[in-house]
């Protein structure tokens, strides 16, 4: 079924705001709502309702002729209204008087408008006319128009058009006419009258469907154009666009069981909702290649390919390929605010020299892998990136992860590499029974909540790393290493390594204000030039090695603010050329021993509660060593005693070894 006229209805007149209902009889793809302002000569209608739906005005809206005659001419149109009869409701201002017309049109296919004019706005026109190209597509043809002739009589509808309504408003009129024939020739719309004042507004109003059944259909051109279409179909056969300025924008549909083309200098694709390549190919290529705001392009068991010097898939909801390929290439190729791009059973691959995906919610790769590079490669607010059985990697000079929530490759690998990596915001990566890698000049994380390798390893290298306000990083029967020359891990939680090991090493390595670090029947080590763990102060509550070993090594190597710092059954050991331990509340060795050793090593300003080793040793031990002002329990009090240049600290030995090296200034 084509487009069809469905039905017409006439307010009555009004001056101010207005309504009245208009009952459509079959089931309307489109409403247009037409304004006749009497005597206006500025617009005075701020909106139009169908439905309690706003209507949007057409180009050209409002037309005003602002004449010794004038009037306003206006056109609202709305797609898919809702069925039944209902109510227009028009917001006017001012006191002309105006009258309103309300029509609805059906059809199998959504429809759309083909052709607006409003060009005809004088104060002395005979017979005015325009001509609405149809461009070969079924149409339906509608005009509302203003005259300054002083009744009715005076104005007469075309040849094939029908007189819906002519109102006199005393000295002007106003008029809808509609035309009779839906059919494809391109129509005339106008109307008789002697030389007066006119204003008028016509449109056309077709299908959106284009179909090339075991065929083809090709449109060429220099500016060739499907607006506003939501179908175009090519069964078994191919459908192809191809100019200097080709465009399909406002489609839904482009299906095709053979093969959907565009390529041209500038080809677009805009606010397509359904892009699909059955059993076939959809590929989109061209200097400037574009799709926007997109819902689905989808390529079952074939391929979807995007090529192009600037090629984009803008605001696209999904962009699946079923046990096939996806792959996107060029200078400059970006997704945006995409949903989804899934390759099941097959691959995803995006290269190029700027690529990019942002605002994306899900990328997957099941069975198969996932790969970017290139130059400038980054992801932005992804939600989740996925690689079961399979791998997922990024790779390339510029390369970097923001705001992603869930980095998954189950029994396989996730690497990212590049000379400046980054995962900012995300909230989970993981790498179960494989591995987990980040390697690159400057790799960084992020506000992360969970970094974790089960079974198997999780490693950063490069020149810049950094963790910034992780919440767990996590390594169970493996590893975890962090290594570089500027490492660092900020305000984290919880660093775990579980009956293994977890190392930091590099000229400037450092963990801030971390809640928790623990290694169960393992070691924990950080060592460097300039290794630290400072600045925790009450957010850092406790450092623990249990059956194994804690070491800090380095030229300064520090302790500041911690609550608590234990060793079971082992030893800790801090060393170097400034090591130091401020405002510590417990430091406990228990059957093991904890020792502090340098050239400038001193524990100062501590006002400790407890300071033991139980069964093992406590060495503090250097050139200029001191103990000053130790507390061992609430009630004792053990001051230093310095008598002339010699400082005496008062010490007390219970079933262990408490040493001090005594200073002679």
């Amino acid at each position: 079924m084509a487009v069809a006229f469905d039905k017409f209805t006439a307010s009555s007149t009004f001056t101010g705001n207005s309504s009245w209902t208009h009952t459509p009889v079959g089931t309307p793809k489109i409403a247009i709502v037409w304004i006749v302002d009497n005597a206006a000569t500025t617009d005075q209608i701020t909106g139009v309702t169908y439905g309690g739906t706003s209507m949007k005005e057409v180009t050209g809206s409002p037309n005003i002729n602002n004449t010794s005659e004038p009037g306003v001419v206006h056109c609202f149109v709305l797609n898919d209204p809702t069925s039944g009869a209902q109510t227009v409701s028009v917001t006017k201002t001012g006191t002309t008087t105006a009258i309103g017309y309300s029509v609805t049109l059906t059809g199998s296919e959504k429809l759309r408008r083909v052709a607006v004019d409003a060009t005809i706005h004088s104060s002395a026109s005979a017979n005015p006319s325009v001509t609405l190209g149809l461009n070969s597509q079924t149409s339906w043809a509608g005009l509302a128009l203003h005259t300054g002739q002083n009744a009715v009589t005076g104005i007469t509808q075309l040849t094939s058009w029908t007189a819906q309504n002519e109102t006199d408003f005393g000295n002007q009129c106003g008029a809808c006419y509609t035309f009779d024939t839906i059919g494809s020739s391109d129509v005339t719309a106008g109307f008789t009258q002697t030389s007066d004042d006119a204003a008028m507004i016509a449109i056309a109003i077709t299908e959106s469907f284009i179909n090339a059944a075991a065929g083809s259909d090709t449109i060429t051109g220099k500016a060739a154009g499907l607006l506003h279409a939501y179908l175009l179909n090519a069964a078994a056969g191919s459908y192809s666009i191809s100019g200097v300025a080709a465009k399909v924008l406002h489609n839904s549909i482009i299906t095709v069981l053979g093969s959907y083309n565009a390529s041209a200098s500038n080809p677009a694709v805009r606010r397509t909702r359904l892009f699909n390549s059955a059993a076939g190919s959809y590929s989109d290529s061209g200097a400037s290649a574009t799709m926007n705001k997109g819902q689905n392009i989808n390529a079952t068991a074939g391929s979807y390919s995007e090529s192009g010097q600037s090629s984009s898939v803008l605001h696209a909801r999904i962009l699946p390929s079923t046990a096939g390929s996806y792959s996107e290439s060029g200078q400059s190729a970006t997704t945006l605010k995409a949903a989804i791009l899934q390759a099941i059973l097959g691959s995803y691959s995006e290269s190029g020299q700027s690529t990019k995906l942002l605002d994306n919610r899900l990328i997957s790769a099941a069975s198969g892998s996932y790969s970017e590079s290139g130059n400038a490669a980054t992801f932005y607010r992804n939600l989740l990136i996925q690689a079961i059985l399979g791998s997922y990697s990024e790779s390339g000079q510029n390369s970097s992860l923001t705001y992603s929530r869930l980095f998954n490759s189950a029994q396989g690998s996730y690497a990212i590499s590049g000379a400046i990596n980054s995962l900012l915001f995300g909230h989970k990566i993981s790498a179960s029974g494989g591995s987990y890698s980040d390697a690159g000049s400057l790799a960084s994380l992020f506000r992360s909540v969970l970094l974790t390798a089960l079974a198997g390893s999780q490693s950063i290298s490069g020149q810049d790393e950094a963790y910034l306000i992780n919440r767990l990083i996590s390594a169970d029967v493996v590893q975890y290493d962090l290594i570089g020359a500027i490492s660092k891990l900020l305000v984290d939680h919880k660093l775990p390594a579980g009956t293994t090991s977890y190392g930091e090493s590099g000229p400037a390595s450092s963990i801030l204000a971390d809640r928790k670090i623990i290694s169960l029947l393992g070691s924990i080590d950080l060592t460097g030039i300039d290794a630290d763990l400072q600045k925790s102060g009450p957010q850092s509550f406790i450092l623990t090695a249990g059956k194994g070993t804690f070491v800090i090594n380095g030229a300064s190597a520090s302790l500041l603010h911690q609550y608590l710092t234990s060793l079971d059954f082992g030893n800790s050991n801090i060393t170097g050329d400034n090591a130091t331990l401020l405002k510590a509340f417990k430091i406990n060795s228990v059957s093991g021993s904890f020792s502090l050793s340098g050239q400038d090593a001193n524990l100062s300003k501590f006002n400790e509660y407890i300071l033991t080793a139980a069964l093992g040793s406590y060495q503090i031990l250097g050139y200029n060593a001191g103990l000053a002002v130790i507390q061992l329990a609430s009630t004792e009090f053990f001051p230093v005693i310095i008598i002339g240049d010699v400082i005496i600290p008062v010490i007390i030995a219970r079933n262990n070894s408490f040493k001090v090296k005594l200073i002679r200034e």
